[in-house]
C-alpha cells in the first residue's frame, strides 16, 4: 500500500462529520488491515485463522470506538477543557469481549491512571471522576494486533504510525472538546511514544495550539518492565 495514499484516505476520513462515524470505521479499518497484511505481520493475518481474526478485530475496534466516543460526549457535556492527555497504542488483543481502558476500570493501566490522580482513594464512579479531572486516553493505532519490540523497532510500523497520524489527531481536533494552552502530554508506552514523537517530528498541533513530543514523556521504562509507571505519569502531568 502506497503511503501517500494511505495517508490521505485517512486524512478525508477522518475529516468528515462524526455522524458518518461506521462508515468511518470501516474505511480506516480496512486501510490498516490491507496495510499490515502485506507488511508488516504478514504471519500474523494471513493463517488459516485469518476471517476469524479480522472479524474480532473489527468488533474490537467498533465496541472500543464506541465506548471512546460515550466518554467524549460526557466529558463536553461537563463542558471541561482536557487538561491531561494520555496518548497510548490500541485497545489490547483479546479473543473474547474487548478489554478496554474505557470499558473496563479494573485493567491495570486504568488502575495506573487512578492512582495517579487519587492515589488514596477506592475506584468510585471512576469515570466521572477522572472526566471531571479533564482527562483522556486517545490510542495512536486503531487495531489490536499483538505487536512485539521486534515489530514495533521496525520501519513498517513507524510507517504505519505515519499513516494514522492524521487519523487520531483529527479525532481530537473533531472531537467537539477544548484543550487547555497547558495541556499535559504522556506517551504510554516506549517504543510507541519513541516512533510517535519521530512520526510526528516532536510536535502535535490540537485547535491551532502547538504541544511538544519529547521522550521525557514516556511513562514506561526498564524499571517499570516497560509497563505505564503511576510515578513517572504524576510526574509528567505535574500532580
Amino acid at each position: 500500500m502506497n503511503l501517500k495514499n494511505s495517508k490521505e484516505s485517512i486524512d478525508s476520513i477522518t475529516n468528515q462529520n462524526n455522524t458518518s462515524m461506521m462508515a468511518n470505521t470501516k474505511s480506516i479499518f480496512e486501510i490498516n488491515i490491507e496495510f499490515l497484511t502485506h507488511n508488516l505481520l504478514p504471519s500474523g493475518l494471513t493463517d488459516p485463522m485469518m476471517d476469524g481474526v479480522i472479524k474480532q478485530l473489527r468488533y474490537i475496534f467498533n465496541v472500543t470506538e464506541e465506548s471512546w466516543n460515550k466518554r467524549k460526549n460526557f466529558i463536553q457535556n461537563l463542558e471541561k477543557k482536557i487538561e491531561y492527555l494520555l496518548i497510548c497504542e490500541a485497545p489490547p488483543w483479546t479473543q473474547t469481549e474487548p478489554n478496554y481502558f474505557y470499558l473496563n476500570p479494573n485493567g491495570q493501566l486504568f488502575k495506573t491512571v487512578w492512582h495517579t490522580f487519587f492515589p488514596d482513594r477506592p475506584l468510585v464512579n471512576p469515570y466521572n471522576e477522572l472526566a471531571n479531572k479533564g482527562f483522556l486516553l486517545i490510542d495512536s493505532l486503531p487495531l489490536s494486533i499483538k505487536y512485539e519490540t521486534k515489530h514495533r523497532k521496525s520501519s513498517e510500523y513507524l510507517q504505519l504510525i505515519e499513516i494514522n497520524k492524521q487519523w487520531w489527531i483529527n479525532k481530537l481536533d473533531n472531537s467537539g472538546l477544548a484543550f487547555s494552552e497547558n495541556l499535559k502530554i504522556a506517551l504510554g508506552y516506549f517504543w510507541n511514544g519513541k516512533r510517535l514523537i519521530e512520526a510526528c517530528g516532536g510536535k502535535i498541533t490540537l485547535k491551532n495550539n502547538d504541544y511538544s513530543l519529547n521522550c521525557d514523556l514516556i511513562i514506561s521504562h526498564r524499571k517499570s518492565r516497560y509497563l505505564p509507571d503511576y510515578i513517572k505519569l504524576r510526574e509528567v502531568f505535574h500532580i
